[in-house]
């Protein structure tokens, strides 16, 4: 089986998704500029690692060579304005050097009108079975049902407008295929809390216990009690806060976790998940 390459390993993304594939047993290979920053993780063992830079058309065609699906997981950062600039020629490199490569991938895009969509002409060069460019003023929105057929055998990643988002997470878990999908959301889903309790949490390594009312998140609870956890969006869909849970059954309310993940009940999110026993116990 060829490999699986997946970028943006030393972010949360892709190390999640690394992980992933490792433990489906997957052959991955991982392309990054510092193999010292990649996490301290098990499934780094399991992949092979090649050293570059994705602006690099050299480090691009050895991290290429012979892959069947590569996952650009990359955003490019910056101190001055031309942060997009360098976002959008790092793409375009990455995208030329897989199609030298004769990776497959596919782009649907969506958007109201043509004239509000950006990167339109550099699309332009790729033909329809590549880039599916779709205006609700032209052929119509992006049809879900539709998408979740085509897309059979492949991973898809989404970002958009919540209503897109929560009719591609319920169309890809009607079809059995929760774990085929990864959203990237830039707010979080609403999550209902009629019944929350309040329940106990252990701190398996610091020792001691917090606990959580109604109307306060885990994390909250950790900081007022003084333990320092790492946090980002606070709204259950960047990952960073994941922790590992050692006993008790999380009630999870992210917007990140498949649902085998979340059936296996080994991580939650502090910031917006709680419990469904009256006890947890976190590795922190």
């Amino acid at each position: 089986m060829a490999p699986v390459l997946v970028t943006g390993v030393t972010g949360f993304v892709g190390a999640h998704l690394a992980a992933r594939l490792v433990e489906l047993g997957r052959e991955v290979r991982v392309l990054v500029r510092d193999p010292a920053r990649l996490p301290d993780a098990g499934w780094v063992e399991h992949v092979e690692v090649v050293r570059g830079d994705a602006t690099d058309a050299a480090s691009l065609e050895r991290a290429l060579d012979g892959v069947a699906v590569a996952h650009y997981l990359l955003h490019a950062m910056s101190d001055g304005d031309d942060y997009a600039a360098a976002d959008r020629e790092m793409a375009q490199t990455f995208a030329a050097a897989a199609e030298r490569a004769g990776a497959d991938w596919r782009l649907v895009y969506g958007g109201r009108q043509r004239t509000s969509m950006a990167f339109t002409a550099e699309l332009a060069g790729y033909g329809g079975e590549q880039v599916d460019l779709r205006t609700d003023d032209g052929v119509g929105p992006i049809d879900v049902a539709r998408l979740v057929q085509q897309s059979e055998g492949a991973k898809v990643f989404a970002c958009g407008p919540l209503g897109l988002l929560d009719a591609l997470e319920a169309a890809f878990d009607t079809a059995g295929r929760s774990d085929d999908l990864h959203l990237e959301r830039f707010s979080a889903a609403a999550k209902p809390l009629p019944g929350d309790g309040t329940f106990r949490v252990n701190l398996a390594r610091t020792g001691g216990h917090v606990d959580v009312p109604p109307g306060q998140s885990v994390l909250e609870a950790l900081r007022a009690a003084g333990v320092d956890a790492p946090c980002s969006c606070e709204q259950g869909f960047c990952g960073t806060c994941e922790t590992r849970v050692l006993a008790g059954e999380p009630d999870h309310r992210d917007d990140l976790l498949t649902e085998a993940e979340r059936a296996r009940g080994d991580v939650m999110m502090p910031c917006v998940s709680r419990s469904k026993t009256p006890e947890l116990t976190l590795d922190l």
